[in-house]
């Protein structure tokens, strides 16, 4: 029989590890040439405490192994001895509110640790990925193990745990399970609802259209991301659904999505549907979302704001194109009207510029001037001039130049370069 001792440390902050050990046992049997059987079997016994470990008596045939005492001593010398350490925050949660438990494994000596597994009914438990551990002081290594609880039900709650187990050097290692954590879990306020939400989640609108037509369907995403959510609790924040004038929401669409957080972040995506029932310019409902605050015992709300939603009227939209098609053509019509009197009137008034600049004496000159478009055949030569530029001091030099000399005393009747030229400048006043 082989005695195998691995020390448990005294100094575990909790209590006193169970009295017993842990016990391997392998066996074996072969025959020699001459028919002789024999049998060999070995034990492994891993004590759970430290102190005096009786061993009893064993028997094989004739032969007695007779009992022994082994002193199982509590660390290797000069080698502090193992500690075990728990912390949970917050210490007293509520009911739905995730709680965080650490371990931190304080040991000598090069060991690889398997992992840990803790065990609790009425609660939900997630391993988070941390470091795995750091030296603290030259012989003292730690390991750290941490998990997420969330509590189901309000009153006490165990966790327990399994044996530790390492390795050095290829064989296993075995220590006593830590102690238990208890946990006390509050409940509720009762003016809370069942499924509220524990701590502020984090909301972010991910889509919101801007512009549909009436009658045309549309989404809004919404993604809400916190510690311990689940559907019932997110499925209360949309029930009933939004209400908003000229919108019609439908039930939400609630789906799980990816967390770069790992387990330790519950991520939902809810898609509320909607048709526009109403042209205009429309304002998407304000999302309200409850939750509880541990810390200060009190119920608060975060609140989203989509932006506008332009819906318009597809019936609408095509009568004003008719109604702007029709304008154009009407325009079209007018201005094509008044273009070829534009060009008439034109094609007019460059004959009577060619034919002043070919006028010679003041009465070809007057004749040409009250043959303009638009003149009256009785009008006089003043008349003209209030007609077309009566403010225009040099046609008025011009006029009273051609009347001196058709009927003023010592007139010529002639038209002198000067007038002509000015006559031919100022053409473009003849209507």
């Amino acid at each position: 029989m082989t005695a195998r001792g691995r020390l448990y440390p005294r100094s575990c902050p909790h209590s006193s590890p169970p009295i017993g050990i842990s016990l391997y046992q392998s066996e074996s049997r072969w025959t020699d040439a001459q028919g002789r059987a024999r049998e060999s079997a070995e034990i492994t016994l891993y004590p759970m405490r430290a102190g005096i470990l009786a061993l009893p008596a064993v028997r094989a045939g004739g032969t007695i192994c007779p009992p022994r005492d082994l002193t199982i001593a509590a660390h290797a010398p000069g080698q502090p001895g193992m500690t075990v350490t728990t912390r949970l925050d917050p210490p007293h949660p509520y009911r739905g509110q995730s709680v965080y438990l650490t371990m931190d494994i304080a040991y000598a000596g090069d060991l690889t640790w398997d992992s840990v597994t803790p065990h609790s009914t009425n609660a939900e438990l997630r391993p988070i990925r941390i470091a795995q551990g750091k030296q603290s002081g030259p012989l003292i290594n730690v390991r750290h193990f941490a998990w997420t609880i969330l509590p189901l039900k309000s009153g006490r709650l165990t966790v327990r745990f399994g044996r530790l187990t390492a390795r050095h050097a290829g064989p296993i290692e075995i220590w006593p399970a830590p102690p238990s954590v208890q946990v006390n879990v509050r409940a509720m306020p009762a003016f809370m609802p069942a499924d509220s939400l524990i701590g502020a989640p984090t909301a972010t609108i991910l889509a919101a259209l801007h512009r549909l037509d009436i009658g045309g369907t549309g989404l809004l995403a919404v993604r809400l991301s916190g510690v311990g959510l689940t559907r019932p609790m997110v499925a209360a924040v949309f029930d009933p659904p939004p209400i908003s004038p000229g919108l019609r929401f439908g039930p939400p669409l609630i789906t799980r999505a990816t967390s770069d957080d790992g387990a330790l972040v519950d991520v939902w995506q809810i898609d509320l549907p909607f048709k526009a029932v109403r042209a205009g310019h429309l304002i998407y409902p304000r999302l309200r979302i409850d939750y509880f605050d541990p810390l200060d015992g009190v119920p608060r709300a975060i609140f989203l704001q989509p932006r506008s939603l332009r819906v318009g009227d597809p019936m609408r939209r095509e009568i004003e194109i008719a109604v702007i098609v029709a304008a154009v053509i009407l325009l079209s019509l007018v201005t094509g009207w008044f273009g070829v009197r534009a060009a008439w009137r034109l094609m007019l008034v460059a004959r009577a510029r060619a034919r002043l600049r070919k006028a010679s004496t003041a009465m070809q000159a007057r004749d040409l001037l009250l043959s303009s478009p638009g003149v009256p055949p009785s009008a006089t030569l003043r008349q003209w001039l209030n007609r077309t530029a009566p403010a225009d001091p040099c046609m008025t030099a011009v006029i009273a130049q051609i009347e001196h000399e058709l009927y003023g005393l010592g007139g010529s009747n002639r038209l002198s370069q000067t007038h002509a030229e000015a006559l031919a400048r100022q053409i473009g006043w003849i209507p």
